[in-house]
């Protein structure tokens, strides 16, 4: 079975040409990349010191790393459409599950390797 786009006017249109990066929209992602990944490793080592420290409200981390897993969770399962076929659905789960738990693992890291400083600071 093949699908093809139409125009209003009942007639199949042109296929689109595929996108191509320009040199800038690759030093763009590249700088966006470098300074999400750098943010992430130094969070990363904050919080394992902090762990390490015994700092840090280690309860509280969870819990806003698990409402920020649910809400993305159930963000990305409302906006799918759905059909009834047991195996697509389960590959859908899997492969749709991992921005939910980066989105989860990051508000932790956030939280546990910043907030003693912040508490510190903040009047």
């Amino acid at each position: 079975m093949q699908f093809s786009r139409t125009t209003s006017a009942g007639l199949a249109s042109a296929p689109e040409a595929p996108v191509r990066f320009q040199p800038r929209d690759w030093t763009a992602s590249l700088i966006v990349e470098v300074i999400v990944l750098g943010s992430l490793f130094v969070l990363a080592v904050l919080a394992v010191r902090n762990v390490r420290m015994r700092r840090g409200d280690r309860k509280g981390g969870f819990r806003l790393a698990l409402a920020v897993l649910i809400a993305k969770t159930a963000y990305i399962s409302l906006q799918r459409h759905w059909v009834p076929a047991p195996l697509q659905t389960t590959i859908v789960i899997m492969a749709s599950m991992g921005v939910p738990l980066f989105a989860g693992v990051q508000a932790w890291l956030c939280d546990i390797g910043l907030e003693p400083f912040v508490r510190r600071r903040w009047p």
